[in-house]
């Protein structure tokens, strides 16, 4: 993806206020609902990684990686801070703070959009 593709991407992302669910739905392919009826996905596929958005869909099968795990604890049912991207990188930073903790916390998903090498 090019570096203004991932901008406008952090812009409409930032529009949101909340994300509803974060899950992994491939193996290389997160989701992230933010209360529509179409979800953000970013397939992070090496070499040809890209965003779009799609009606939300069951996964094929369950994923129960610690990562899996986490993703969804900590970013379902969150409140997203700020979106952004670092000047002249192809990463896309989603600061969000977890509705459900009793306290504070501040966790970053950072998306990097590499070329192939």
């Amino acid at each position: 993806m090019k570096y203004t593709q991932i901008k406008a991407v952090a812009e409409t992302v930032n529009r949101h206020r909340h994300i509803r669910k974060a899950r992994r739905v491939e193996n290389n392919t997160i989701e992230i609902n933010v209360g529509e009826e179409e979800s953000f996905f970013f397939d992070m596929t090496r070499g040809r990684s890209t965003v779009y958005k799609a009606p939300s869909r069951r996964p094929g099968q369950d994923f129960n990686a610690p990562f899996d795990i986490l993703l969804h604890q900590l970013l379902s049912q969150s409140i997203i801070l700020k979106t952004q991207v670092p000047i002249g990188e192809r990463i896309l930073r989603l600061e969000v703070t977890p509705r459900s903790h009793y306290k504070n916390r501040r966790v970053i998903l950072q998306l990097e959009f590499t070329g192939r090498h």
